[in-house]
């Protein structure tokens, strides 16, 4: 299912299974860092968005005029998990009620991911994106100091430096042209 993000962005900008990838990744290694429980943190953080899979990825500007019964489409697709049913409806409440470091670790990991995508969109010169690096970004709105950390960083890096300085070492091994 593609993100309603591609409104906006005018281009496109990944789906919703690259994002849950994402996010689980993020917040793996946010726990990581911060000493919690990664495993419980990855797969809290793989069905964050499960209710996008009946009500679709509604952005920030179509939320204002839909409103989604995400319980709802929660309970239908717990129905069909059959034994994982009852510790996935645990691991989504505790994610909604934001009240321990795991479930807060998750949502600043699904904020650090938008904020990557950002970075990545404005490499590639979309001009929203830029915008909203500038504006968008509120780190009031992260709970962690692991994430405002990491998202100090994302906003002050390049998405491709890996590249770059790998570029440097090996790139003189494959150029084109006759050797």
């Amino acid at each position: 299912m593609q993100r309603t993000n591609n409104l906006h962005m005018l281009q496109e900008v990944g789906s919703v299974a690259e994002h849950l990838q994402r996010v689980t990744i993020i917040a793996y290694l946010l726990a990581k860092e911060m000493g919690l429980d990664s495993e419980k943190a990855m797969v809290m953080a793989t069905f964050h968005d499960l209710p996008e899979a009946r009500t679709g990825d509604a952005n920030w500007h179509q939320k204002e005029y839909v409103t989604h019964d995400d319980n709802k489409a929660w309970e239908a697709q717990l129905a069909l998990m059959g034994k994982g049913a009852e510790s996935t409806r645990r691991l989504l409440l505790e994610y909604q009620e934001r009240k321990t470091q795991v479930s807060q670790l998750v949502k600043d990991a699904d904020n650090i991911e938008y904020v990557l995508s950002l970075k990545e969109l404005a490499l590639q010169g979309n001009e929203e994106a830029k915008r909203r690096l500038k504006e968008d970004i509120d780190l009031n709105h992260i709970y962690t100091d692991t994430g405002k950390r990491m998202i100090r960083q994302i906003v002050k890096s390049k998405p491709n430096a890996w590249y770059q300085q790998d570029r440097q070492k090996t790139h003189k091994k494959y150029l084109v042209g006759d050797r």
